[in-house]
């Protein structure tokens, strides 16, 4: 994929990112660096029963999801993502995989504090390899 090809496909997948995320600082970070890389719409959920209602009201076209959230976890908000083949990807201060579910370990992690690089490789891993998420893959032309 040329350069130009990649930067729209990030574009694209960016048009409206879903961060959940309990602290206000990391969200508001992360708010930024989406928009750096082009994203029209940004939503900021800090639990799992926020996320699930936006996700219902306005599906995004991504989710960054932190994997701890004040005493629970993201997973069923990646159920519902997976289910709707919305792309998305983790983002924990912890490295091991081992504990997430079978069905969510192929999609991609960003180990927090993450910047504007890791969030872009986070990117391009899905817009590569969104079927192993268990989502469709974006359709490449070109």
């Amino acid at each position: 994929m040329d350069v130009d090809r990649a930067h729209q496909c990030i574009r694209e997948l960016c048009r409206h990112v879903l961060l959940v995320e309990d602290s206000i600082l990391i969200a508001l970070d992360a708010e930024v660096l989406v928009t750096d890389l082009g994203a029209e719409r940004v939503s900021i959920a800090a639990s799992v029963l926020e996320a699930l209602r936006s996700l219902e009201n306005a599906p995004p076209t991504l989710a960054i999801l932190d994997v701890k959230l004040e005493g629970e976890t993201c997973f069923p908000i990646a159920d519902k993502l997976q289910e709707k083949q919305i792309p998305y990807a983790f983002a924990t201060g912890y490295s091991d995989k081992a504990t997430f579910p079978d069905r969510h370990k192929l999609a991609p992690c960003m180990t927090k504090p993450y910047n504007e690089q890791a969030l872009r490789r986070v990117i391009e891993e899905l817009i590569g390899g969104a079927d192993q998420c268990g989502i469709q893959r974006l359709q490449q032309t070109g």
